[in-house]
């Protein structure tokens, strides 16, 4: 599948994941990542004010949501789809955190 149509397919199917879980914070693929990258974190034993994220395909954000409601301060975030981006800046500002933290790129072409 050339870049074009992942993009394409990816911008179509937020709809979907918008219907099913926005603003439930419960994908169940997010909850697994958030475990994963809390545990890694902690047992590195490095404070949270100088370790440094960045969340490739960080869709609505809710990953990054809940590590900067737990004191993790250095963030980005960065997506293929401009209304993921789009959807996690509003949520970010509702929250009030920084929603320039999250970006619309493409990790694999090295595009921020």
């Amino acid at each position: 599948m050339n870049d074009k149509k992942l993009i394409d397919f990816y911008n179509k199917e937020y709809e979907q994941y918008f219907d099913t879980y926005t603003g439930k914070n419960n994908y169940p693929s997010n909850l697994y990542r958030l475990k994963i990258v809390k545990y890694f974190f902690e047992s590195i034993g490095k404070d949270k004010d100088i370790i440094k994220i960045l969340d490739a395909g960080c869709g609505g954000a809710q990953v990054i949501t809940s590590l900067l409601d737990e004191g993790y301060i250095n963030i980005r975030g960065i997506d293929l789809s401009k209304e993921m981006i789009n959807y996690s800046k509003i949520k970010l500002k509702e929250l009030n955190f920084d929603p320039n933290i999250v970006q619309y790129g493409d990790v694999k072409k090295n595009s921020i």
